[in-house]
């Protein structure tokens, strides 16, 4: 059974949580996978939610508001935790973005980042949100012959929760990696290799 929906699209198109629209079809609200009319459902039993007018069955509608809102979360919080990193090329740790925009197809690499942004030494950062499709061969070959500076975070197993979301992004550095070529496989040689601790 899916999670609840508590976030939906208003006639705006903006993102708004269950508690703050009105009760049933007055909420005006919109599913932003199919794109059909909400219901914004507060009872007393089971937690407000968002469920489709006419039973009607859409299965991407989680998945899709929260990819929605992790990159409304970026494009207010302005920073971002990057992932762990050894090589100089890539930073680590908490950096501030500015210059946010979110689905801007880029004219010369024509890519489509979720999120962009300048960090603040000047770089383009590009972030890829994953929730169930990870960014494709294309995209990342383009981003790795172009070494761009890009970063896959990985939200499935998150809540449609806006703080925790928020937290998750800008204070852990877990379930992301930088977008980079892979290391070349070493080949196994026949002969195996003993090491001996001294005593």
């Amino acid at each position: 059974m899916e999670p609840l929906l508590n976030y939906a699209l208003d006639g705006n198109g903006v993102l708004v949580h269950v508690d703050n629209v009105p009760k049933g079809k007055a909420c005006g609200c919109f599913c932003p996978s199919c794109g059909k009319p909400l219901y914004a459902r507060k009872g007393v039993i089971r937690a407000h939610h968002f469920s489709h007018a006419y039973n009607h069955n859409c299965k991407g509608a989680y998945e899709t508001v929260l990819h929605l809102l992790a990159k409304e979360i970026i494009q207010e919080a302005g920073h971002i935790m990057l992932p762990p990193s050894s090589d100089a090329k890539f930073p680590s740790g908490l950096v501030k973005i500015h210059n946010i925009e979110i689905e801007k197809w880029d004219e010369h690499y024509h890519i489509k980042p979720d999120v962009e942004g300048i960090m603040e030494n000047g770089e383009r950062l590009f972030i890829e949100i994953l929730v169930s499709h990870k960014v494709d061969e294309k995209k990342r070959q383009v981003i790795i012959d172009n070494h761009l500076k890009c970063i896959e975070i990985d939200i499935n197993l998150l809540a449609l929760d806006k703080t925790e979301l928020l937290e998750f992004l800008t204070q852990s550095n877990d379930y992301r990696e930088w977008v980079k070529p892979l290391q070349p496989v070493q080949e196994k040689s026949d002969k195996a290799s003993f090491y001996y601790p001294s005593t």
